[in-house]
């Protein structure tokens, strides 16, 4: 058996949050129960990921603002429920990776009719 290093515990604590977090938004999906419903998000990312993340799953941008002067983004959107169910089949635990999170990893709902 070997000793576990500073890594090994990284590993863990990232896949544990992965679970974690793919879980909560889950459970929010499931909250809501019309299967063509629109569901509020917001999310981070470049611009150009941003760009990239919205034209993949078809998310209509409400609000998109700049962070300072630098190329990030906190963008507001809209999104159909079957694309935010493709969102989430789509999660890897790289995406909840601190040193490289990606656009989905940086994903949340936001309160709505079915959640509050």
């Amino acid at each position: 058996m070997h000793a576990m290093n500073c890594w090994d515990l990284l590993s863990i604590n990232i896949k544990s949050r992965t679970i974690k977090d793919r879980r909560v938004l889950q459970l929010q999906l499931d909250a809501i129960d019309p299967t063509n419903a629109l569901i509020p998000n917001s999310y981070s990312g470049t611009e150009d990921a941003v760009r990239e993340f919205s034209s993949k799953y078809d998310i209509d941008i409400i609000d998109n603002m700049q962070i300072g002067n630098v190329d990030k983004y906190i963008v507001n959107g809209i999104v159909l429920r079957p694309h935010f169910k493709g969102i989430l089949e789509s999660l890897a635990i790289t995406d909840f990776d601190p040193l490289s999170k990606t656009v989905q990893g940086a994903l949340g709902v936001q309160a709505n009719l079915f959640i509050t």
